[in-house]
């Protein structure tokens, strides 16, 4: 039930037109992206003015202006985490993996540990919550494949905005379930106003009992212009502004209070008795915001003013710990806040035998060729790796993409173990006490397999 067909499809189907990722690269492979999403752009070609608008987007001067947009900014209660199941044949997530540097080129992960670390462990290392996400699934598959990651003990269930509504899809798992927490992972931001997102969010926050959490991602200017006809500009200002608002009808809801909003992007100013929508259920708190992000200026803004960050597996140990982690701390250090404040969630790629390992090359080769992902491989001084996809998959060489990925490189982003014992202890080695939470990405893993791992992980 929880199978995707194209979920381990080779890269390399014949009739794909020059310079356009295959259909499942397209539209499959990183549905919960976020800010970046660059794997679902039609073409190769678009990428250099995504990446500018990115830069231009998120970390120009004029996004670091004003604390609260009309909000003086308020503690963000810390995101309840709530445990539960989920499984995965289909699933994907967030953000992910390992390293350690033995010489300065290639840092592969040490097993054991990390001997350098920046950004200190204050998590248990001993539990970690797996989450699963259900992708591209069938609406009329959502509930049966969310009882099944229920039964299979994962901590939560995440739907992708890919090729219908995610709200809807929510709605379904959420009804369908009684433990395990709900997400969108991601909704698009930029196309829904913050009204719209929280009437939403509140109605599937009752409608769960308090086990839903609104994950929200900017996606790219292609997307959000051509596709949604919505506007791009200044995405992390834009998201910024969207979560404070959310915020404010929020407080507005919960206390009677008037509404009260104006910021650059949106004005939010009226909110008569009639419309309000009816108090949550006893002991039931407001939906959390969680955040995508993968560069600095979106990691800031989601320390400032989100409830939890959804991170992505194209990721190392070390960008983790050495850009991350920093940047979202440079976030919370400008709202006031602290690292209990606000939920991690690192995306992990994972195999268990030698077929999922070429899978996750594929994928790693597919991400490492996108100009979104370069300062992953930068920091790695793998620029030239890059360069080699990059210029491979303009050239429509999906056939050979994978073999310019070593296996060193490989373990730099993702778990190849035998046993899910071993990938347990290998996930809490590189992530213990740094995340919260891990999403599981592989290539059609067995499901019981996935179960094991995450069971170990949640049970410490």
């Amino acid at each position: 039930m929880l199978d995707d067909p194209a979920a381990g499809a080779r890269l390399d189907q014949p009739g794909v037109p020059e310079h356009e990722p295959p259909r499942q690269a397209r539209e499959h492979d990183h549905q919960d992206d976020h800010e970046l999403g660059a794997e679902q752009q039609q073409r190769h070609g678009d990428e250099h003015d995504q990446q500018r608008d990115r830069d231009q987007g998120q970390d120009r001067p004029e996004d670091r202006e004003r604390p609260g947009v009309g909000q003086r900014a308020r503690r963000v209660e810390p995101v309840e985490s709530r445990v539960a199941p989920a499984p995965a044949r289909q699933l994907e997530a967030l953000r992910p993996a390992p390293a350690d540097r033995p010489a300065r080129a290639l840092r592969i992960p040490d097993r054991a540990s990390h001997p350098r670390a920046p950004y200190p462990r204050v998590r248990d290392t001993r539990r970690v919550h797996v989450d699963l996400t259900l992708r591209a699934l069938p609406i009329a598959d959502v509930a049966s494949a969310a009882r099944e990651a229920q039964a299979l003990g994962f901590s939560g269930v995440g739907v992708t905005e890919s090729t219908g509504n995610p709200f809807v899809a929510a709605t379904l798992a959420a009804d369908a379930t009684a433990d395990v927490r709900v997400s969108t992972g991601i909704a698009l931001a930029l196309p829904r106003t913050p009204m719209d997102l929280a009437y939403t969010a509140w109605d599937l926050q009752t409608l769960s009992g308090g086990r839903f959490a609104l994950g929200l991602g900017s996606q790219v200017r292609a997307h959000v212009e051509r596709r949604y006809g919505a506007a791009f500009a200044r995405p992390a200002a834009r998201m910024r502004e969207q979560t404070l608002a959310l915020r404010a009808i929020f407080d507005a809801w919960e206390h009677g209070s008037e509404l009260a909003f104006e910021g650059e992007f949106w004005s939010h100013t009226l909110m008569p008795p009639n419309f309000r929508p009816p108090a949550l259920p006893d002991g039931v708190r407001r939906p959390p915001v969680l955040l995508a992000a993968v560069r600095e200026r979106m990691l800031e803004v989601v320390g400032e003013v989100a409830d939890g960050l959804l991170g992505h597996a194209f990721q190392t140990v070390d960008v983790l710990r050495e850009v991350t982690l920093p940047a979202l701390e440079r976030g919370l250090e400008t709202g006031g806040r602290a690292r209990a404040d606000i939920e991690v969630t690192a995306g992990i790629f994972v195999a268990l035998d030698d077929g999922e390992w070429e899978g996750v090359r594929r994928r790693v080769a597919f991400y490492g060729s996108t100009p979104g992902y370069r300062h992953v491989l930068d920091h790695h001084d793998l620029g030239g790796l890059f360069e080699a996809l990059h210029a491979a998959s303009r050239a429509g060489e999906w056939r050979t993409m994978p073999d310019l990925v070593d296996d060193d490189v490989l373990r730099l982003f993702a778990v190849r173990a035998d046993t899910p014992a071993e990938a347990a202890a290998e996930i809490r080695a590189r992530v213990g006490g740094l995340a919260d939470r891990v999403a599981l990405v592989g290539e059609q893993p067995d499901l019981a397999q996935w179960a094991a791992i995450a069971a170990a992980l949640r049970d410490g």
